[in-house]
């Protein structure tokens, strides 16, 4: 039902597919709004844990603009940067207009489905 466009997915069956696929989000549907360059080995996300050392470093006002920002750049709308995190629309704009703070699940997820490490995420914070 998946495969002919019957059902959505949702987030967690969307992360089993990748993890049985080796793939990711953007490889899997290479549509225009997942697409991204194409970056070899080396350039793939690490794993790496959100500590509280580092959400510490985060300026949380600034956070909301960051994923505006990733979210955007990868020509994602709201909705479907909503649909693809497992939350809802609603929740994204108040996040990204500095009404609510992410929490760690939506930034880890942000950096899986937008395929950027949490280091190059944190970037923006410098």
């Amino acid at each position: 039902m998946i495969e002919k466009g019957e059902r959505n997915v949702s987030v967690g069956i969307l992360c089993k597919i990748c993890t049985a696929l080796n793939s990711t989000p953007a490889e899997i549907f290479k549509a225009k709004e997942f697409c991204r360059e194409e970056k070899s080995e080396n350039d793939k996300p690490k794993d790496i844990e959100l500590s509280e050392e580092m959400l510490d470093k985060i300026n949380m006002k600034k956070l909301g603009i960051v994923i505006k920002k990733n979210r955007e750049k990868a020509g994602l709308s709201q909705q479907k940067f909503a649909d693809a995190n497992g939350f809802n629309r609603n929740e994204i704009n108040r996040i990204e207009n500095n009404r609510a703070q992410p929490n760690h699940d939506l930034i880890m997820r942000t950096c899986y489905l937008l395929n950027i490490d949490l280091e190059q995420f944190l970037e923006d914070f410098k």
